[in-house]
């Protein structure tokens, strides 16, 4: 967390057998009243830049937003998170092609407990 206000989000890896670096940035905009992000990574020049809401009872967060898309020109991104109650997380990535819109990933996690918690009792 930056300041208690961003949530910074770097990941590492490989997409589509080239190796892969990303930066996030994500926060709640409280003039507009609503979530923002923008992300950057090591496959595209371009940034995307997104609005969100949050979904309690379905305990998800989405994000849409327009930055390039595989033929360069501009497209919708939708990025959806499921968390569910034991860490575990499910992330997807849809993108605009044509009329549909296109699954690019899925990526299942769990979220690390911090190192100061790991002997405490109440964990969140």
């Amino acid at each position: 967390m930056l300041g208690g206000f961003w949530l910074l989000s770097d990941f590492q890896g490989n997409m589509m057998g080239l190796d892969f670096k990303g930066h996030g940035m994500y926060s709640y905009d409280t003039d507009r009243k609503q979530y923002v992000g923008t992300w950057v990574d090591s496959l595209s020049p371009g940034k995307l830049e997104m609005v969100g809401h949050h979904d309690k009872e379905n305990q998800t967060m989405t994000f849409e937003g327009m930055a390039p898309g595989m033929d360069g020109t501009p497209s919708r991104h939708v990025l959806k998170t499921q968390y569910k109650s034991d860490g575990r997380r499910t992330m997807t990535m849809h993108m605009q092609a044509s009329e549909d819109m296109v699954k690019v990933f899925e990526m299942n996690y769990t979220k690390a407990i911090a190192p100061n918690a790991a002997g405490s009792k109440a964990q969140k």
